[in-house]
């Protein structure tokens, strides 16, 4: 971690997990929308 290549792949995970996150959510509310909308 101390070195500046440990660093950047830290600030990349921090930056990356919740984003993923977020779109995953997103892509599962879509696709629950979607299916709610077809069986309406």
């Amino acid at each position: 971690m101390g070195t500046p290549a440990g660093m950047s792949h830290y600030l990349v995970y921090c930056a990356s997990t919740p984003a993923a996150t977020l779109s995953s959510e997103t892509a599962g509310q879509l696709v629950v929308h979607t299916l709610q909308f077809f069986i309406s």
